[in-house]
């Protein structure tokens, strides 16, 4: 599985639609001050492929941005030649 890219909105941090383009990169460094989302991202993928995260074992609603009515990820990612897009999303 190799991420094409990835949009999160009302996702922790993320209160406004953000995109992350991760095409035509060979290497990724997620990196930042403490509280700039890096633990977000990893939460988004993992939200959208599992519909859960492990990593806090709080219901999804605790992934959702406190001002948020709703939350919303868009994985697109691409297997064995194919492109895949997943969309999640939570509201209120």
């Amino acid at each position: 599985m190799r991420p094409i890219s990835l949009v999160i909105e009302g996702l922790r941090s993320f209160r406004k639609p953000v995109t992350i383009d991760f095409e035509d990169r060979n290497q990724l460094a997620i990196i930042g001050d403490t509280g700039a989302g890096k633990s977000s991202i990893l939460d988004a993928i993992t939200y959208a492929l599992y519909r859960r995260t492990t990593f806090s074992k709080q219901p999804n609603q605790e992934l959702m941005n406190a001002s948020a009515m709703q939350m919303r990820v868009v994985l697109t990612f691409g297997v064995a030649g194919e492109t895949w897009v997943v969309t999640r999303a939570l509201k209120r």
